[in-house]
């Protein structure tokens, strides 16, 4: 879908959605939603809790391929600045803050500082993307290292969408390096979460409800709650029967909310639906500042009447015929972990499977390989590691994996220009159609060679040059 959206759109598209056509195709090798995602949520995966950083690693082709997209995307960069503006001037700062297409915000405030704090800005810009991606790669204290270069051109690109329009460019390559943060990251946030946690959170919900469960799951794996520990009960009601067969990994006969399909306690208070929802949004270190409008919405009468009406129907949903009840009863009670017979065609379809993402994999380093030495071929003087063959470099071009990242290479633009486009009416006037949104009203606006007003978006500016 991206590359349609590219394929249709190209003299609109800027450096931010060739990083995301990128990424998106090293992800489709990845298991970007092994963890946090609503398929891992709703998925058996769910059930698997899996303990030691060994277990949360993954290597394969795919992610070495992602590390030398990034990695590389940025030497490349560096080689390309061959300009003086870069080293020994260091005035290339300066040069991109005047460019009247870009500036924006910071960038006026930027300006104000004196010339040598701006060259140092420079340099350390340049050399930055020349060494900070062997962080990446580091053999020794890899995840300072990782953590190191993945918070400085976060930083880095932050800067620089702070003061120039680059659209989509900032936001997607500050997102791209959160995949290459180590996982004794991801648990050192968890720990400082659980040690800033005011109490335990305890869940329990009604096991036999499909949309307790499911609601539940995506709790547990959206919300990190810390300290938390959600439990479900199962009980199947038979027509006919004085009692109810039941079994739960806990008493639940204390539930503060009677009847209700999820109860929660968290800090000492205990709340049952809605307001129990609101009480375990206020234990999410992400989710908290929704949890005082859950809570108050779920306070209402009139919200608790529609929950009854539309959702709180598990009830009549657990109910099923005494034959059935009594046979699902006794079958749980007693054979509860019956093995199931798998058939032939499954174990084919699983070794399928296994093909498929070894076949994948290969394909994917075979990938890597060509895409970082088309990057290569962007830099004069490096043929060892430059694609020239054709038809390899045609297998490139056939997934639109072609890419060159020259932004502000050799040298930033020292001339500044602004589009003027004259057009004749049927009425013999002549109107500006470019400046003043001219072009999208189709009014246009009466002919001046003075400049227009500039538009907030990349995605604009390119199209007049693109046409002419």
């Amino acid at each position: 879908m991206q590359k349609s959206l590219n394929n249709g759109n190209d003299p609109s598209c800027d450096g931010g959605d060739f990083d995301m056509r990128c990424l998106l195709f090293w992800g489709l090798f990845l298991p970007l939603g092994e963890v946090f995602s609503v398929d891992a949520a709703l998925s058996d995966r769910h059930k698997k809790r899996r303990h030691g950083v060994e277990e949360w690693m993954v290597l394969n082709a795919a992610t070495v391929s992602l590390i030398f997209q990034i990695a590389v995307m940025y030497i490349t960069s560096f080689y390309e600045k061959t300009a003086p503006e870069w080293h020994p001037d260091g005035t290339a700062t300066f040069l991109a803050l005047k460019n009247d297409f870009l500036a924006r915000g910071m960038a006026h405030v930027l300006l104000l500082l004196p010339m040598w704090l701006l060259r140092i800005l420079t340099l350390s810009v340049l050399y930055w993307e020349g060494l900070g991606p062997f962080l990446f790669i580091s053999p020794k204290a890899t995840a300072f290292c990782r953590t190191l270069a993945a918070a400085g051109f976060a930083a880095m690109h932050a800067g620089f969408w702070s003061c120039l329009r680059l659209d989509m460019f900032g936001p997607v390559t500050m997102s791209a390096v959160l995949c290459l943060l180590p996982t004794a990251f991801w648990d050192l946030l968890a720990s400082l979460s659980k040690r800033r946690a005011v109490s335990a959170t305890r869940v329990e919900y009604d096991g036999g409800c499909q949309f307790c469960s499911g609601l539940m799951r995506l709790a547990d794996t959206m919300l990190l709650v810390p300290r938390a520990e959600f439990s479900s009960t199962k009980t199947v009601r038979a027509k006919g029967f004085d009692g109810d067969f039941s079994w739960s990994d806990f008493e639940s006969d204390d539930r503060a909310a009677a009847g209700a399909m999820w109860t929660v306690e968290y800090a000492g208070s205990r709340r049952g639906d809605l307001e129990g929802l609101g009480l375990l949004l206020r234990a999410s270190p992400i989710a908290w500042p929704m949890a005082p409008l859950v809570a108050k919405i779920g306070g209402s009468a009139v919200a608790q009447r529609l929950f009854k009406e539309f959702v709180h129907d598990h009830d009549s949903a657990a109910e099923v015929d005494s034959e059935y009840g009594r046979a699902a009863a006794a079958e749980s009670i007693s054979n509860p972990r019956r093995p199931r017979r798998v058939h032939a065609s499954f174990r084919g379809l699983a070794k399928l499977k296994t093909f498929a993402y070894y076949a994948g994999q290969v394909y994917c380093g075979v990938m890597g390989v060509l895409v970082v030495g088309w990057m290569w071929s962007n830099i004069p003087g490096w043929p060892m590691l430059s694609l020239t063959d054709p038809t390899l470099r045609q297998a490139v071009l056939a997934v639109q994996m072609d890419q060159a990242w020259g932004m502000f290479a050799p040298r930033p633009q020292s001339n500044h220009w602004f589009y003027i486009m004259e057009g004749n009416l049927v009425n013999g006037s002549k109107v500006e159609l470019w400046g003043e949104g001219g072009m999208f009203h189709w009014q246009g606006r009466p002919f001046t060679w003075d400049k227009p007003s500039l538009y907030n978006s990349m995605r604009v500016r390119p199209s007049p040059a693109a046409s002419v």
